[in-house]
């Protein structure tokens, strides 16, 4: 039909868009399993790439959680060897009446 309500098909109009409206339900019928598998692996495309981004970033995580702790294992020693370094020059310097 036209915008103007007069068929284009004439006496035909109705029985022609059964016809059309049937041939349009046939082909979404046979299209529509195609169109579910292919929604479904876009969306588990999507969850697979949303699973790696993630495990990058608790890598990249993880890796900034070792440089951390080496950090901290290195500021540690360096102090302990001060401490040491000091208690051994100190040791000299004690009294045999000193208190601890």
């Amino acid at each position: 039909m036209t915008g103007s309500g007069v068929s284009l098909l004439g006496d035909l109009g109705k029985p022609a868009e059964a016809l059309i409206n049937r041939i349009s339900d046939a082909i979404g019928g046979i299209a529509k399993p195609w169109q579910i598998k292919r929604i479904a692996k876009a969306e588990a495309e999507a969850e697979v790439q949303s699973t790696i981004i993630r495990a990058e970033g608790q890598q990249k995580l993880s890796e900034l959680q070792e440089r951390a702790l080496i950090r901290l294992v290195h500021e540690e020693a360096r102090k302990q060897e001060n401490i040491e370094s000091i208690s051994y020059k100190a040791i000299p310097h004690l009294a045999e009446d000193s208190s601890p």
